[in-house]
């Protein structure tokens, strides 16, 4: 749009001057000098402030692209820790030995040291010693740990999504915008 003005204010300050020297007027003349003058000293204005809006607009592009990188490198990060959540999760499920599940439950809970937890067969009634149901015995306020836990991982799932969501609904705003940007340059070349 810039550059239509620039070019209209030219092509206009040509007119004028040539207009006035037809008419052979010396004051006109002068007039129609100072007038081209003017116009041209607004031209070098305009063309300026132009050539720094053409360089805001690089810096502006240069800081989004910037940022469009990081938030995709962010993104690839939360489906790096989803996929590590779910071989964890995986690798819990896999285990098959009362030893190896109070390694890992000592691993996850070192708060409670070595000493107030422990693993122990309760006997099925009516079965004698034979068979028997193998338990975790925790101290009972322990229990609020796993009760906060599950709390926090369900608030934790909730906020994951709703985050993912906000997320898509920005890459669209950024591309509906993009789709406005240009089509305002189109309107201005029109």
């Amino acid at each position: 749009m810039a550059k239509a003005l620039v070019k209209w204010v030219t092509v206009a300050s040509i007119l004028v001057a040539a207009l006035l020297l037809f008419r052979r007027d010396p004051a006109a003349v002068t007039r129609a000098r100072a007038e081209a003058a003017h116009l041209a000293a607004e031209s070098d204005s305009i063309r300026r402030v132009v050539d720094s809006t053409v360089v805001e607009q690089a810096n502006l592009r240069h800081e989004r692209d910037r940022h469009a990188h990081h938030a995709a490198l962010l993104r690839d990060s939360v489906a790096a820790l989803e996929r590590a959540r779910v071989e964890a999760q995986r690798s819990v499920r896999s285990l098959r030995t009362t030893d190896s599940l109070g390694v890992r439950f000592a691993e996850a809970f070192p708060e409670l040291g070595t000493e107030h937890w422990g693993i122990t067969t309760l006997p099925l009634p009516g079965d004698g010693d034979t068979l028997g149901l193998e338990v975790l015995l925790v101290p009972a306020w322990f229990g609020e740990t796993f009760l906060i836990d599950h709390h926090n991982a369900e608030s934790w799932r909730a906020q994951k999504d709703r985050l993912l969501a906000v997320d898509s609904l920005q890459l669209r705003v950024a591309q509906l915008q993009d789709s406005i940007t240009t089509l305002e340059a189109e309107r201005a070349r029109a």
